[in-house]
């Protein structure tokens, strides 16, 4: 077996909201291991998170300055699991490093930082992943090779939704949400938190990228921030696109729904049964995927932990992911080059930001907005 790859980590405490499955799905597979950290800025719960995940007190760092300084040369990558408005001038001080950086998405909250970020990554030729889990899914996978292969056709529409009802859930009155999800700035957080979830798995899916957007953003809530969002997006080759995303959707916890028309047939996943996917075509006649199924990529052994009929879930897609960077990251280690279907960097980042941005604007205005990307950023 090859020696983990070591990770240290920025955030991601015993108080995080995803910390712990980081923490879990990048050590799954044995290969990485988290070796140090700075997890929190409580300093309680820094050292608490450093007792609990077994790492030696020396190397839990109290500030990033001394973070970098002492480990800089002793770790393979950082995995960066703060809030997002913190995102920016963490991950650009580690690039600045030449640290490899794994990032939670989104990697950062506007257009100009994405743009800095994308810079620093082309000045130094810096290695950088984002991690968009959903996309770790053995079935989405799975989805994407049939849409390859052919066997939707041409491509008509693509809907996704993303429906949550945590807004409304209030205790006496007041939210139980993190600060930070409760402060819109340009790009509204819950554009950020959700949408940018939803337009990732359409890029994975179709390999399509809009020419245009309409957005209609709403609040619903108590709470005075965006909260729900619809889009609709042309995209390249004539495919129609209808999102959906929202916090105030009463019984709702994380109903994620995808479902793809073409000329031949239809394709549907969801969050709640991921372990099977629904392909029906044009005579009506359906079949249903899971695992064990003859398949381009789920039946594959790196997706079978455990045999078909024991499901696998969100921890999983999100060690596929970790897999995923660690060969990115190996590639990259031998030539300072790397190229993996399944990863995400400062280029997708980029262009995901200039897609939200026009999303908001959109909204604004009240109008289509047409999206220019650079054929070479």
């Amino acid at each position: 077996m090859n020696k983990p790859l070591k990770i240290g980590f920025v955030g991601g405490g015993l108080n995080s909201a995803i910390g712990q499955i980081h923490f879990s799905a990048c050590q799954l597979d044995g290969i990485w291991k988290v070796e140090s950290g700075i997890f929190s800025l409580n300093d309680n719960i820094n050292k608490k998170t450093g007792k609990y995940w077994n790492i030696p007190n020396e190397r839990v760092y109290k500030n990033l300055k001394n973070f970098i300084k002492y480990e800089k040369n002793k770790l393979d990558a950082v995995a960066v699991i703060v809030p997002i408005p913190d995102h920016f001038k963490i991950i650009y001080q580690l690039l600045k490093n030449n640290i490899p950086v794994i990032s939670e998405k989104t990697m950062v909250s506007n257009l100009n930082e994405a743009k800095k970020i994308f810079r620093i990554c082309k000045n130094n030729n810096s290695f950088l992943n984002i991690t968009y889990n959903y996309t770790g899914y053995p079935m989405i996978r799975e989805l994407k090779a049939k849409i390859k292969k052919d066997e939707l056709g041409k491509l008509q529409q693509i809907h996704i939704e993303m429906p949550q009802d945590s807004y409304l859930n209030l205790i006496n009155g007041k939210a139980s949400i993190q600060k930070w999800r409760l402060i819109d700035k340009s790009i509204p957080t819950f554009i950020l938190d959700l949408a940018s979830h939803i337009y990732n798995l359409s890029y994975f899916l179709i390999e399509k990228k809009p020419k245009k957007i309409f957005s209609n953003f709403t609040n619903f809530s108590k709470l005075k921030v965006i909260d729900d969002a619809f889009m609709q997006l042309q995209f390249d080759g004539g495919i129609q696109g209808y999102f959906w995303a929202s916090k105030v959707a009463s019984g709702n916890r994380n109903s994620l729904k995808i479902r793809i028309f073409g000329t031949k047939g239809s394709a549907e996943w969801n969050h709640f049964n991921p372990e099977e996917l629904k392909i029906s075509l044009k005579n009506s006649v359906y079949s249903i995927y899971d695992r064990k199924s003859k398949s381009f990529i789920a039946e594959n052994k790196r997706y079978n932990r455990f045999k078909a009929g024991h499901p696998s879930g969100f921890l999983e897609a999100f060690a596929n992911l970790y897999f995923d960077i660690s060969v990115a990251l190996k590639n990259y280690k031998k030539s300072k080059r790397y190229n993996n279907p399944y990863v995400f960097n400062q280029n997708y980042e980029l262009e995901s930001m200039k897609v939200l941005t026009k999303a908001t604007l959109s909204n604004k205005k009240q109008n289509w907005q047409k999206i220019n990307f650079l054929k070479k950023n």
